[in-house]
């Protein structure tokens, strides 16, 4: 019965490696987060509302 475990682990472990590579190699890097854009685009949103409120369009 051991030696049955044993030759189980032996021939599943390869195989459960490779699934786990290429799960790995489906995974996309994260991104980096462009702070000064997302900054940018909140800036421009209050002068966009600013002058909206400007001539009464609120």
């Amino acid at each position: 019965m051991i030696i049955l475990m044993l030759a189980f682990v032996c021939a599943a472990g390869p195989l459960m490696i490779h699934k786990a590579r290429m799960h790995d190699a489906r995974l996309e890097p994260v991104e980096a987060v462009d702070w000064d854009a997302i900054e940018e685009e909140a800036q421009t949103r209050a002068e966009d509302d600013a002058d909206s409120y400007r001539k009464g369009e609120r």
